[in-house]
């Protein structure tokens, strides 16, 4: 993946790629496995921070990055963050768990990576070195907005457990920003969606799951009409967005909308992925309750404030991401049947 340059406010040019040191907290999840990669390429020497990555399988490029891995020990696990920040400049905090509707029916769950959250930022502060902090929130944290483009100073009413707890860990950061332990950078990200090598249909990236329901000639499910707006971009542009927030200094203490800024209604998204797929009818259902109770409407961004201060926009329509993001799923599905086929033909020959 190449990333080019961006012009910022007041003519400065700070690349998205560079080469200091970079620490990834979340690097096995969706958006964390193109991002390490991104900055491999770019010359960093990378670290990962992880909870028992056996549950995993571990990308091509595990074996180019220093692993600290978390456990289920308090006291242990803050030696781990404390290890992991120590000659980290820069971090990006991609962790937690994911799922507007799941959060609200399990909210302990996410409460407790609130604790983690702290102890990450204890860490920091007593690295004593002022690390940049670039943390990945959501668009959900605005809950209902109505057809007004949100901008960074919208009121914040969140309507699943997710979207409270990503708030907190945002005013965590800021708390600790003040304290001068960290400078710190909050990016909320739209609906990020790409090829997902490790959970290609999580529910959460909707148009993941879109993708591989319509490869598998299931329909496509819309609840309602489908005709609520959203703002898609692509995990290219969001690891772009990512990265220069980690090095441009007008990036400092600030929050930003990182989204494509184009509309696209579901039934549109879901009707062009079953026409590039070749996929059967789109199936419309009732709104289930635990889904209509998170259901934020529509959703259009005002990305400005990226674009102004950062340079930042993002590169691909979604037309051409879905077909970047449809050829990666076919590619890797060919592949899957090739091992099966070769496992089967061992099987066999024994």
């Amino acid at each position: 993946m190449q990333l080019e340059n961006h012009n910022g406010r007041n003519g400065s040019q700070p690349p998205a790629s560079s080469p200091t040191p970079a620490l990834v907290w979340g690097a096995w999840g969706f958006i964390g496995r193109h991002l390490v990669p991104a900055l491999l390429e770019s010359g960093a020497k990378v670290s990962v921070l992880t909870k028992n990555s056996r549950r995993y399988d571990l990308p091509w490029w595990a074996g180019e990055v220093t692993l600290h891995e978390m456990g289920d020990d308090l006291e242990a696990d803050a030696e781990v963050f404390r290890e992991a920040v120590a000659g980290a400049p820069r971090i990006f905090n991609l962790a937690g768990p994911s799922g507007a509707a799941a959060s609200n029916a399990d909210p302990f769950r996410n409460l407790e990576h609130l604790r983690c959250q702290i102890q990450f930022l204890e860490a920091c502060a007593a690295a004593r070195h002022c690390p940049h902090v670039v943390f990945t929130s959501s668009r959900l944290v605005y809950g209902r907005t109505g057809p007004q483009p949100v901008e960074e100073h919208h009121s914040l009413a969140p309507r699943s457990m997710y979207a409270v707890h990503k708030i907190s860990a945002e005013n965590y950061h800021r708390v600790f920003g003040l304290l001068k332990d960290i400078s710190y950078t909050i990016c909320r990200v739209s609906n990020a969606y790409g090829h997902d090598v490790a959970i290609p249909a999580n529910g959460c990236r909707v148009i993941n799951r879109f993708i591989k329901d319509s490869f598998e000639q299931k329909p496509i499910t819309l609840f309602g009409g489908g005709g609520q707006l959203r703002d898609y971009i692509h995990v290219y542009d969001v690891v772009r967005a990512l990265m220069i927030s980690s090095v441009h200094p007008l990036a400092r203490n600030q929050v930003f909308n990182i989204g494509h800024g184009e509309q696209i209604s579901l039934y549109q998204a879901a009707e062009l992925i079953r026409q590039r797929t070749n996929g059967a009818p789109i199936r419309y259902l009732p709104w289930p309750n635990e889904f209509s109770l998170v259901e934020s409407g529509d959703f259009v961004v005002n990305v400005n404030k990226a674009h102004e201060l950062l340079g930042f926009s993002a590169g691909l329509s979604f037309a051409e991401g879905l077909d970047l993001t449809v050829e990666a799923y076919e590619k890797s599905d060919a592949k899957g049947s090739q091992v099966r086929r070769e496992i089967a033909l061992a099987a066999k020959a024994n």
